[in-house]
Formats: structure tokens, C-alpha cells, sequence
């Protein structure tokens, strides 16, 4: 029989948090005990890591969400900032047992919602280690969240980083220098990236690779070809805008207005066409007056020649005559020719 046996592994002195009492649930490098002394002026305690022993320990009806009842069943979690310090809150504590009931067949709901109270709490102890580490893979209730399965030698294996603020966390492959990583639905179901009020992206840089449909990934392609009708979708650049200003015909100087002409496009030269109207409708009032003018010289003209002709008939001293009626139309540049 081995005679180098110390002590008891499980029962030893720890260092414990400020304020801790005989029968306080304490953590000792992430592992659950309950002191079995008060801390003493070094900082230290005698503490119990024995696994499933069961205590009675205060106990706050809360989770991550905010006041919840605790019911028998229920993992209990340390988080030391608060008081108590055993309560449901799993993201910022650490797990450190299991709430059951007094007695067999008794009541379910253990603790109210936001009450504070005292209940036997199964301690898990020195297991908690491999506890805590399987912990996150299952919720409150005790499913299963995520099912892990390997294969022999595996070499790669999935890597999730967390993220300072303003930044995202990231699962990527990790292992060999280079790995893919595949999401896949199960039998018919589908893969839903992003959400509602969120953004996908694709690719973060040019050479990128992206490939649909069981097509060889690639750099930028120029299109995408739809399977069902073999349409290809050309991906072009953004149109080019020009403005064009209107020149106030009356002045002679640029209007504030501006028209937008598309370009590198199908729609090239079309725009918003209410201020062409508009100036289009002022230069045709304009050209109405000029015609209306010119229609009333030609008269003028007419006019002029029948005159003159019906003077030139007449002897050579109708001269006199001729020169006093292209004196009246002189603003026509016409002179007398005799």
C-alpha cells in the first residue's frame, strides 16, 4: 500500500476572492468549491472541489436577459461581480452547478424571478473543467446545440475569433497553409447568409475569387451567365454624368439650370427634358414674330415693285416719282435704278 499519500487532493488551501466566509461558492483557477473557512489575512482558505456534493447556497432568480425564475434543473453559473454570486447568467459567469429541488417531487420553481434565494445547488467540482469547456455546446435546457464529429488524423479544423469593438468576429478555416471551409444545408434545406438589416460581401479585394454554379472560381468575371435561359448579365461600370447649361437667349449668358446627360449607356443623351421644353417653346414664340415679319416685308416688297413698275411706265419724268417711293422704303436697302 503507498505510504507518500499527502492528503485528501480535493480539500486544500486556495487563494479566494475579499469577503469570503465559511460555506461561500467560490472558484479556484475555474474550478467550483465552497470555502470551508473563512479567507484569512494571507488571502487564502480551505476549500472543497469534491464533485457532486450537494449545497445549499443563496441563488438569484436571473439570466443574461434579466430577471428569470430558476427551476429544478437549471445550470447555475458564477459570475464574481455580483451578489449573489451564483445565478442563470451563462455568458458572464462561469458554470458551477445544477439547481435541485428540497425534495423529491417537490417544487419545480426554485428561485422567482429576480427573488434571491437559498437552494440546494449540485456542486460539479473538479470535473467542471471538461464541463465548462462542453458547456457552451448545449443551452439552459440541457439540448444540444452544436454536435461535433472528427475524422482520423484530421489535420484542419474550424477557427472562431472574437473581435474588439467596431470590428467582426470571424470563423474561418485553420490547419494546412491552404483550406477551404464549407457550409452546407441538410437535405433540402437552404443556407441563409446575412439578414433583414444586414449586408453580404462577397469578396473584400479584386482578386477575389468567386464562382457560381460548379464553374472553376474566378477574378472579377466579366458576367454571369443565368443557367435557366444561358442570358449573360455583363457587369458594366457606372454611367458617366455630364451637365449641360442653358444660355438664356435674350441675354446671352448661362442659365442656372442644368440637364443631366447620361452616358456609356443605352439612354446615352436622353435627360430631364422640362427645361429644353421650356427654352424650346420660348425660341418658337420668337420665331413666330420673326416670320410674322418677314411675311409683312414681303408685302412691303411686293408692294414696292408693283409701284415702281406701274411708274416706269410712264414717261422719263416719273423719275421724280420713282426716287420719292424707295425714299419710303428705305429700311429695306433698296435703291433706284435708273
Amino acid at each position: 500500500m503507498a505510504t507518500n499519500l499527502v492528503r485528501d487532493g480535493l480539500c486544500f488551501l486556495a487563494a479566494v476572492p475579499s469577503g469570503t466566509v465559511s460555506g461561500s461558492p467560490v472558484l479556484v483557477n475555474g474550478i467550483p468549491g465552497v470555502a470551508l473557512t473563512d479567507r484569512n489575512t494571507a488571502g487564502y482558505a480551505t476549500v472543497d472541489i469534491t464533485p457532486h456534493k450537494v449545497w445549499q447556497l443563496s441563488v438569484k432568480g436571473i439570466d443574461d436577459a434579466g430577471n428569470s425564475a430558476v427551476v429544478e434543473g437549471n445550470r447555475i453559473y458564477h459570475v464574481a461581480a455580483d451578489t449573489p454570486v451564483l445565478a442563470k447568467k451563462r455568458n458572464a459567469g462561469s458554470f458551477w452547478g445544477i439547481a435541485l429541488a428540497g425534495t423529491p417531487g417537490g417544487a419545480t420553481t426554485l428561485v422567482s424571478s429576480g427573488a434571491t434565494t437559498t437552494i440546494n445547488v449540485l456542486c460539479v467540482g473538479a470535473p467542471a473543467a471538461i464541463a465548462q469547456m462542453l458547456d457552451p455546446l448545449k443551452d439552459d435546457n440541457g439540448n444540444e446545440v452544436l454536435d461535433l464529429a472528427g475524422v482520423t488524423s484530421a489535420v484542419n479544423q474550424v477557427k472562431i475569433t472574437n473581435a474588439a469593438t467596431g470590428n467582426a468576429p470571424s470563423v474561418a478555416a485553420d490547419g494546412e497553409a491552404n483550406v477551404g471551409l464549407t457550409v452546407a444545408a441538410k437535405g433540402t434545406g437552404t443556407v441563409t447568409v446575412g439578414q433583414a438589416t444586414g449586408s453580404v460581401q462577397l469578396a473584400t479585394v479584386g482578386t477575389d475569387k468567386i464562382g457560381f454554379y460548379g464553374t472553376a472560381p474566378a477574378t472579377q468575371p466579366a458576367h454571369v451567365t443565368d443557367p435557366a435561359s444561358a442570358v449573360a448579365i455583363t457587369a458594366v461600370a457606372p454611367a458617366a454624368v455630364t451637365s449641360h447649361a442653358i444660355t438664356d437667349s435674350s441675354t446671352g449668358t448661362p442659365s442656372t439650370t442644368e440637364i443631366a446627360e447620361i452616358t456609356g449607356s443605352a439612354n446615352a443623351g436622353s435627360a430631364d427634358l422640362a427645361p429644353v421644353e421650356n427654352a424650346i417653346a420660348t425660341l418658337a414664340a420668337e420665331l413666330a414674330l420673326v416670320k410674322a415679319d418677314l411675311a409683312a416685308t414681303r408685302a412691303e416688297v411686293v408692294k414696292l415693285v408693283t409701284d415702281v413698275g406701274a411708274v416706269r411706265t410712264g414717261s422719263e419724268a416719273n423719275n421724280t416719282a420713282i426716287d420719292s417711293l424707295l425714299a419710303q422704303h428705305a429700311t429695306l436697302g433698296l435703291q433706284a435704278s435708273v
